[in-house]
């Protein structure tokens, strides 16, 4: 069987979060976002401070697993816009929780969602770009069975 990595992305890209539409991932990546391109989210596995791929490891069973850390980033809108936190909280407190009703659909035969963290606060995006988003921050840990 090979790695599910791809699938993985493919089905938290597809998890339909009102109201972003837009998601970028993979090689739809932009070296750079314009407020005019939020709300967005961005999904990827690599760097965005999660920890990519942590070593396979033998379990008490024959079956190898790999655990995956897979970053959903939402820009909901340029940081200091309106009159502050009061203004975007309940929107971002809004998508959280319509992000936990849809990711009960992340499920498979071959891997299995360990633990969701969400977190809201500012994000510089790209890093050292000077371009600041109210942002939440969802990260996925995907355990994988290799067989």
């Amino acid at each position: 069987m090979s790695c599910q990595l791809i699938a993985i992305i493919d089905a938290v890209a597809a998890l339909s979060v009102s109201p972003i539409t837009r998601v970028l991932r993979g090689t739809t990546l932009k070296n750079s976002i314009a407020s005019a391109d939020v709300p967005l989210r961005i999904i990827s596995a690599v760097g965005m401070r999660s920890s990519g791929m942590k070593p396979m490891s033998m379990t008490s069973s024959p079956l190898l697993t790999a655990l995956w850390s897979v970053t959903d980033l939402a820009l909901i809108r340029p940081a200091g816009l309106g009159m502050g936190l009061r203004d975007v909280a309940f929107g971002m407190e809004q998508y959280m929780a319509t992000y936990t009703d849809v990711m009960r659909g992340l499920r498979s035969t071959t891997w299995s969602l360990d633990d969701t963290q969400f977190a809201s606060r500012v994000v510089e995006w790209p890093a050292q770009s000077g371009s600041y988003f109210d942002a939440v921050v969802v990260t996925h840990v995907i355990k994988e069975i290799v067989q």
